[in-house]
């Protein structure tokens, strides 16, 4: 590889904005501990480490380097904040989408308000408990036996 293609890059974020504290008459004494520093992190070193140059700038630190591994290296792919876990879990995620508003949208599973039976809540229809002088129904659940009013 040709020298032109190799250049100087903190050791911390892999930044090539580095600076020289020897001889920059910034007022360092000549007992500092280290040589370089990093404009991008902040981190004092004494040697920068050699990399190739990137064929196009971009994300620079841990995003960069990230950014910059193959699939293999960073697992299946799909990066998480979240400590690993991918829960896509919402409110009320796609199979739950047409459920009725009378049941829970984090529900698992939906109770039949006559028999008890129970299933995942996938198609929830309901049973109008209010009386006829009532304005608003009194909704429940029911499982499709009892769907269509029958006790």
């Amino acid at each position: 590889m040709p020298e032109d293609d190799l250049v100087e890059a903190c050791p911390e974020c892999d930044s090539t904005g580095i600076r020289s504290m020897v001889g920059n008459d910034f007022g360092v004494s000549a007992e500092h501990d280290n040589d370089h520093r990093c404009r991008h992190c902040g981190h004092a070193f004494d040697e920068p480490v050699e990399r190739e140059r990137y064929e196009e700038s971009g994300l620079q630190g841990l995003p960069g380097r990230l950014a910059r591994m193959d699939a293999d290296e960073v697992g299946d792919g799909r990066l998480v904040t979240d400590g690993g876990i991918d829960d896509r879990r919402t409110t009320r995620d796609e199979r739950h989408k047409e459920l009725p508003p009378f049941v829970d949208a984090n529900a698992e599973v939906v109770k039949c308000h006559f028999c008890g039976q129970t299933w995942e809540p996938t198609v929830v229809d309901g049973f109008d408990l209010s009386d006829e002088d009532e304005y608003y129904p009194k909704m429940v659940p029911v499982c499709p036996e009892h769907a269509g009013g029958c006790r």
